[in-house]
């Protein structure tokens, strides 16, 4: 608890959960740095604090999660997680190209045990990730012959099932996919329809970007593609 003497508290918040006082008070200017091994902010007010309300917690932020709130200090982003998701799968001649859920008409396809869908791999690496569940390796290894052939989408759900059965949601997901040709701009909406099919959640809850490999490397020589995905969930 702070009274309002304290001076130079340490206290866990975040400053875009922060409003100004609106009741008079005297504003309290501050500074803050990472906790080493904490994942926290540490906030150091450098002036005394007249009025709690000076850094009272705002629940009509559109970011708001936890916070400040009648003078506790609290973990402002203890409900957050964030995971990562990165897959290639290599090329070879024929088509169409399976991407994003959807059939890309193409002169190439991905080579793989499954579908070889890579954006859907990198997507579902990224969920498991955030929940600390493991990888899609673990949950359809490639050793299993049931898995040979496999839709990504089943696989995909199948991560949003188990994130949604240990408590979290999905707030948004960003993805980019490394790819020589084709080019993604005609597909993105529905590749992020498809994706948003999937997870039950919306489309513009979905970041799609597209990047060539400039004609070098394995993904300019159009050896592979590689996908990458950040996703956040709250609990």
């Amino acid at each position: 608890m702070l009274d309002n003497k304290t001076r130079f508290s340490t206290c866990w918040v975040t400053t875009d959960k922060i409003r100004p006082c609106r009741d008079g008070g005297q504003s309290s200017s501050f500074t803050g740095k990472w906790q080493a091994g904490t994942g926290k902010f540490a906030v150091e007010f450098n002036t005394e604090l007249p009025c709690l309300h000076d850094f009272a917690y705002n629940p009509h932020h559109p970011t708001a999660t936890r916070g400040f709130l009648q003078g506790e200090s609290r973990i402002a982003t203890d409900g957050l997680r964030i995971g990562i998701g990165h897959d290639t799968h290599r090329l070879r001649q024929g088509g169409p190209l399976r991407l994003g859920g959807i059939n890309i008409p193409h002169d190439r396809e991905m080579v793989g045990h499954s579908d070889a869908d890579v954006l859907l791999h990198a997507v579902t690496d990224a969920l498991l990730g955030a929940a600390a569940l493991g990888d899609i390796g673990q949950m359809f290894p490639d050793t299993e012959a049931s898995n040979r052939g496999r839709d990504s989408a089943d696989m995909l759900a199948a991560a949003r099932d188990a994130v949604m059965a240990v408590g979290y949601r999905i707030i948004n997901i960003d993805c980019i996919v490394f790819a020589q040709r084709p080019k993604l701009l005609s597909f993105r909406r529905a590749v992020c329809e498809r994706i948003a099919g999937i997870l039950q959640i919306e489309p513009e809850q979905i970041g799609l970007k597209g990047k060539t490999g400039e004609g070098i490397g394995i993904i300019g020589q159009e050896e592979a593609i590689s996908a990458e995905c950040v996703a956040l969930l709250v609990k």
